[in-house]
């Protein structure tokens, strides 16, 4: 027993300093700062980042991400080589000689599925560059740069793999860094809604009504603040026990958030908007607390759209983007209508909750009428918009509306992009299909006239302008990347909004990625990949891959 004893008490006994061991600290640390600075760098400067305006927005925004990733990716790796050559030793002194898997386990921690899946989406991109014939690349670009002005081929698609590694494993999980995206987008709200006024507090060259805040095209505009506002919505949507200060700097943001959603004039955002509070109603149904806090949320929207529809009301000619959606939005009676049904709603909820009379069980069937309202509703469109389309003038009036008629024309051009889409994977072989054309490659596939009647279809319907992809972020993935790069793109996104959605019961940010994630799907079924989207949406993946993870990785 006294042997034992002496054991127990030297096992209790410190560990003397050890210069390997702090080395391999201080490396570790290292990455998480290099990480740290990378993640400022996307989420602090690129939204605001250019040179001349909008002449040349996106190719500025690409050059900031591809020049930054360059430069923190070589400081990244000098702390990597590093860390491993210090953990090899310790190995080795430890007299441990393990294999390359466990190795990399070691390291990096077990791959998760949507590991799995990224990992497969980099593997079928390759696979994809080596078999397009579009490597040696074109006037127009290449499979390895992209086409000119997006640059999402090859080079692109694998940093963007690699900044979810790099977040997943060495992000340290600062509350405060996704913290940083409130005051960020706070700006980029404000001035997108200002924009669309006519009032521009900075100074834009090529200004037009396209073109919002500091980000680009209102569709790069909605498809970025679709992910960091429905992620912040979903983070409001859990404080309950939060400072009063936060909460009203949150719902102040919020107001604005929803304001610039309903004005900035991409549908795509609009459909979003829908979508996520059905959603968000469906997490609420159950619980008391969380339904006053949608309903909360449902009255912000209602007077963020009131305040639209009064200034519109007493300057009509300022506002620069109308359509019927953000007319029926912003300016008629429904603005009122939203506001104030919320609030009757949220003070009867309150008074039966003092009372503890609510009808939770009435709840849940209201959120499941709802879904199957809409099911039946998108059921009715297609229907009818079929049968419109086959047959004009056959539903009277009806036949008028032209979001009935599914032409090239229908849905601002859509329905000539996913045509487009569709023929160029109809148009490959089981090579083409299974890898796709090349990543970022469609365009330079139309522009080669493999298909005359495609290419003069899309002259024809955007006057000479070239079409880069199929204003469907996954009906472009199957072109670009085939069948087996959809499936993996798609795996990826479906497996983090699940694990991340499902332990955001416990942790509210990893939800919130959760929620930004399937904000972005929803937006970009309408929608497209762009830089600074493609890095934010990455960064979101990396970091609730990150917080679902049960032990730290290295």
């Amino acid at each position: 027993m006294g042997r034992y004893k002496v054991i127990s008490k030297k096992r209790k006994q410190k560990k003397k300093p050890d210069l390997l061991t702090d080395l391999s600290q201080l490396m570790e640390m290292g990455l998480s700062l290099v990480v740290t600075f990378y993640m400022l760098l996307m989420m602090v400067i690129l939204p605001f980042y250019f040179t001349d305006g909008y002449a040349k927005i996106g190719t500025d925004k690409y050059n900031f991400f591809y020049k930054g990733t360059c430069i923190v990716g070589i400081l990244f790796l000098v702390f990597w080589v590093g860390y491993l050559g210090i953990r090899t030793a310790l190995w080795k002194r430890e007299g441990r000689f393990i294999s390359i898997k466990q190795t990399l386990i070691q390291c990096y921690g077990k791959l998760s599925i949507t590991d799995r899946f990224v990992l497969g989406y980099a593997l079928v991109v390759l696979l994809s560059y080596l078999f397009s014939d579009y490597r040696a690349g074109t006037d127009f670009g290449s499979a390895f740069v992209g086409v000119k002005g997006w640059y999402l081929g090859l080079r692109t698609q694998l940093f963007l793999v690699a900044v979810y590694f790099a977040v997943s494993r060495f992000w340290q999980k600062y509350k405060w860094l996704p913290a940083l995206w409130i005051p960020v987008t706070l700006v980029v709200f404000v001035l997108g809604y200002l924009n669309r006024f006519g009032v521009r507090p900075v100074e834009m060259k090529n200004t037009t009504i396209e073109f919002l805040s500091t980000v680009g095209n209102m569709n790069w505009y909605c498809g970025y603040i679709v992910i960091i506002f429905f992620g912040g919505l979903y983070y409001l949507w859990t404080m309950s026990e939060e400072k009063a200060w936060v909460n009203a700097v949150l719902g102040v943001w919020m107001t604005v958030g929803f304001a610039t959603l309903v004005t900035q004039g991409s549908r795509s955002g609009v459909v979003a908007l829908v979508v996520m509070l059905l959603v968000l109603y469906l997490f609420s149904m159950k619980k008391e607390e969380k339904l006053l806090l949608f309903f909360a949320c449902c009255m912000s929207l209602g007077f963020a759209c009131m305040v639209t529809c009064m200034i519109r009301s007493f300057r009509p000619e300022s506002f620069n983007y109308a359509d019927g959606l953000t007319d029926l939005l912003t300016f008629s009676p429904l603005a009122f209508v939203l506001l104030g049904g919320a609030s009757v709603v949220c003070l009867l909820f309150v008074g039966l909750q003092k009372r503890e009379k609510l009808p939770m069980k009435l709840f849940p069937i209201l959120g499941y009428v709802a879904c199957g309202a809409a099911a039946l509703a998108i059921m009715v469109f297609v229907v009818l918009g079929l049968v419109n389309t086959a047959h004009p003038g056959s539903l009277g009036k009806l036949s008028q509306v032209s979001i009935l008629t599914f032409n090239k024309e229908w849905g601002s051009y859509r329905g000539a992009t996913w045509a487009a889409g569709i023929q160029c994977f109809a148009d490959q072989n089981l090579s083409g299909k299974l890898f796709g054309v090349g990543p970022d490659s469609m365009a330079m596939y139309i522009k080669s006239g493999a298909n005359p009647e495609l290419q003069d279809m899309i002259k024809e319907c955007f006057k000479g302008r070239s079409l880069t992809n199929a204003h469907c972020e996954w009906l472009t993935v199957l072109v670009n990347n085939g069948l087996l790069g959809m499936i993996c793109y798609a795996g990826l996104f479906v497996s983090a909004i699940v694990r991340f959605l499902k332990a955001g019961k416990t942790k509210p940010i990893a939800g919130a990625c959760g929620f930004a994630i399937l904000a972005y799907s929803v937006n970009n079924l309408f929608s497209f990949q762009q830089a600074l989207s493609a890095v934010t949406v990455f960064m979101v993946l990396g970091m609730g891959e990150a917080l679902v993870r049960e032990k730290r990785l290295i």
